[in-house]
């Protein structure tokens, strides 16, 4: 029997062309099963026009590269569920990654929730992207 080989996993990497953002994406791109996109941010448009692009998709935001992370999320989830899966979010002051993922719940208040994760290497960062969290 013969195993069919992994699909690609799509992250869309916005941000403004920053030294972090080139830094994410070369780390990524050590991977072979993900597939890596740099889109430049400049307007809540870009991310809304990404949803017509390949999908699902997992999209990595540098904190400090727009003005407001929070619409930002709240754009990409307001796409339909099979668009975008999950935002990861960058703060380069302390190794820390936000995770958003759609809620599972149907309470409408509550359109994602978060994880937060401590990332300190490469191997780290790749196995973040790479796997899905579940929520209880």
């Amino acid at each position: 029997m013969s195993q069919s080989p992994l699909l690609p996993v799509k992250i869309f990497v916005l941000g403004n062309g920053s030294l972090l953002d080139e830094g994410i994406c070369s780390m990524l791109t050590l991977h072979s099963q993900l597939n890596i996109t740099r889109i430049a941010y400049t307007d809540d448009d870009t991310l809304s026009g990404l949803k017509h692009l390949e999908y699902p998709c997992t999209v990595f935001i540098n904190e400090f590269d727009l003005l407001n992370v929070t619409r930002a999320i709240k754009v990409a989830f307001s796409a339909p569920p099979a668009f975008f899966r999950r935002v990861i979010v960058a703060h380069i002051e302390n190794s820390m990654v936000d995770v958003y993922y759609r809620s599972t719940t149907h309470v409408p208040a509550m359109a994602y929730q978060r994880v937060s994760v401590m990332v300190n290497s490469k191997e780290e960062l790749i196995d973040l992207v790479l796997n899905e969290f579940c929520f209880a």
